[in-house]
């Protein structure tokens, strides 16, 4: 065994329970938290030592080979020698670590060419528990245990994957698999709400992924809750008003699939109406009866 690998075996101890997790969150910004403490870098987000912290944290559970860290990190870069850059700023990420207040460690743990994530604390980052919850919901059969993992993931997902670094290809791969991870998330949460008629639960959860994403796949099931649930008149403002933006910032009409929508919609209203005018005529007094119940 070389120095570099007992090195490796020693700073691999055992995680003390007695130190608050580190939390870190990727998905819609990039922040830590250590227990109550948020942890604050000096430095901007376009440093090389955080975006070592930052893949070194997204692969912690595999670690990185050496060569994709390179490429990672210094693929856009006229560099000259890559590998002293990489021991360069292996050494600003330690010492930047300790200066945020975590406590001096062998954070970086090199064995056989491959660079891990090494902690005397827990981590947890949002991107890798949102893939745990939907792995969890895919093997169990109870729905209701199910329906509570894929709550869960849509919880946790709050939008792109590190925004501010979304220009760097492995940055860019990893924010489409999480939106659509999302969106399978989603669908299926959907499909089981939509089985148990629990559409006033399923609303706020279509409306949030229209917050980010105003496509017509979550438009049409807004639609559907909102129809569901008898607000025909919302449903209707909802559709005017999404055809006025569709027409007015993009010179399109509205799908087939979402006019049949709006119709069956207005249909409804009116059908609503005529059954209240029924009810009316059936509640008018006849005028030839007579007597102390006549109104």
């Amino acid at each position: 065994m070389t120095n570099r690998e007992k090195s490796y075996e020693k700073g691999c101890i055992r995680m003390s329970k007695e130190l608050p997790v580190l939390k870190v969150t990727m998905l819609g910004r990039f922040s830590v938290s250590w227990g109550e403490k948020d942890i604050a870098f000096k430095r901007t987000t376009s440093t090389k030592a955080l975006q070592l912290f930052q893949i070194l944290l997204y692969t912690k559970e595999t670690g990185i080979q050496r060569t994709r860290l390179l490429d990672y990190l210094y693929s856009r870069d006229e560099l000259a020698d890559m590998a002293n850059n990489l021991r360069v700023t292996s050494h600003r990420l330690k010492k930047m670590l300790v200066d945020a207040g975590l406590p001096e460690y062998d954070y970086i743990q090199i064995k056989k060419g491959v660079y891990k994530w090494n902690s005397p604390m827990e981590v947890e980052v949002d991107a890798l528990e949102l893939k745990k919850l939907i792995e969890k919901s895919e093997e169990t059969e109870d729905i209701r245990t199910k329906m509570e993992l894929l709550t869960k993931a849509c919880r946790i997902y709050k939008g792109e994957f590190l925004p501010l670094m979304i220009a760097d290809e492995w940055v860019a791969s990893a924010n489409w698999k999480y939106q659509e991870l999302y969106f399978k998330v989603l669908r299926e949460l959907s499909r089981l709400l939509k089985k148990q008629n629990r559409y006033a639960e399923l609303l706020p959860y279509c409306e949030q992924a229209l917050s980010r994403y105003p496509y017509e796949e979550w438009q049409l099931v807004k639609l559907e809750c909102l129809t569901a649930m008898k607000e025909y008149k919302l449903a209707v403002e909802y559709y005017e008003q999404i055809a006025k933006e569709s027409q007015q910032e993009y010179g399109i009409r509205m799908s087939e699939e979402m006019m049949e929508h709006y119709r069956a919609i207005r249909n409804m209203i009116q059908y609503e109406m005529n059954n209240i005018e029924e009810i009316q005529q059936h509640l008018r007094p006849d005028p030839n009866v007579f007597g102390a119940t006549r109104c």
